[in-house]
């Protein structure tokens, strides 16, 4: 995990080091991504909380980029894909 980078809060390493900052009685330092994904399906509020605010992170950075460099495309990788609405369509 880049401690204090952009990838660092939005990673799926950093999704997960999240959820244990926000919620540490609730998840363990151990805590994965993939966990937090199978508690967000069946509706978990503080999951969903903790992917949403990656989300949004995510939101925030690239927009950032999408300012400074005009991509005519972002791809995002496979944390994208697996976490789906979730994660990209946050407010």
């Amino acid at each position: 995990n880049k401690r204090g980078s952009w990838e660092g809060y939005v990673s799926g390493t950093g999704l997960a080091a999240l959820a244990h900052h926000l919620y540490p009685q609730m998840f363990a330092s151990t805590v994965t991504t993939q966990g937090l994904a199978e508690l967000a399906e069946t509706g978990h509020s503080e999951a969903l909380h903790v992917i949403e605010q990656g989300g949004h992170s995510l939101g925030l950075g690239l927009a950032l980029l999408t300012d400074l460099l005009a991509p005519e495309m972002i791809v995002l990788g496979n944390l994208a894909r697996r976490l789906g609405g979730r994660f990209t369509e946050t407010a």
